[in-house]
C-alpha cells in the first residue's frame, strides 16, 4: 500500500524543522555570551585582585625599607621608580591603574590597629574597584596586619 503525501504536509515539516534549527542556534548564541561576559569578569576580577595584592606587597617592602609612618590613617598609592615602593596619597582619592583595556582604582590604607598594646600593630586595606562592561561597580579588598618593625 503506498502512502501519498501531500505539499503541505512536507512544507509543514520543512518549516517545523527549520524553526527548530534557528531554536538551537540562537540558544547557543546565547549560551555563548553568557560564557564570554562570565571570562571577562573572571579575568577583571583575577586582575584586581593581583593589584590589591601588590598594594599590600608594596606596603610590607615599604615597612622593611623605611618603616611605616605613624598616624591614625595614612593613605598609599604604589609607586614602581621609588626606593621604598609607594608614595603617599590623599586618603579621599584613589591611584588609577589601567591594565588590559580596563581602568582599576586603587587605594592602600594604613591605620593603627593596636593603640594600646605594647607591641604596633598596623591594618593594611588594599582596596580595588572598577566598573565591568555591563556598568556594574565590583571591588575587591584584600586587609592584612603588620608590625610595624622593620625586619
Amino acid at each position: 500500500m503506498k502512502t501519498k503525501h501531500l505539499p503541505a504536509q512536507t512544507l509543514l515539516e520543512v518549516v517545523l524543522a527549520i524553526g527548530l534549527a534557528v531554536a538551537v542556534l540562537v540558544s547557543l548564541v546565547i549560551l555563548a555570551s553568557a560564557s564570554i561576559r562570565t571570562v571577562n569578569s573572571a579575568l577583571s576580577r583575577t586582575t584586581a585582585t593581583k593589584l590589591a595584592n601588590a598594594g599590600v606587597e608594596a606596603v610590607k617592602f615599604k615597612r622593611d625599607v623605611t618603616g611605616l609612618e605613624g598616624g591614625s590613617i595614612v593613605c598609599y598609592r604604589v609607586l614602581n621608580n621609588s626606593s621604598d615602593g609607594v608614595g603617599t596619597l590623599d586618603c579621599s582619592s584613589w591611584e588609577v591603574v589601567s591594565l588590559e583595556g580596563m581602568s582599576y582604582n586603587r587605594k592602600i590604607v594604613v591605620q593603627d590597629y593596636s593603640p594600646a598594646l605594647s607591641v604596633s600593630l598596623m591594618k593594611v586595606s588594599s582596596v580595588v574597584n572598577w566598573t565591568d562592561a555591563g556598568g556594574v561597580s565590583k571591588e575587591v579588598v584584600i586587609n592584612t596586619v603588620l608590625s610595624d618593625a622593620k625586619l
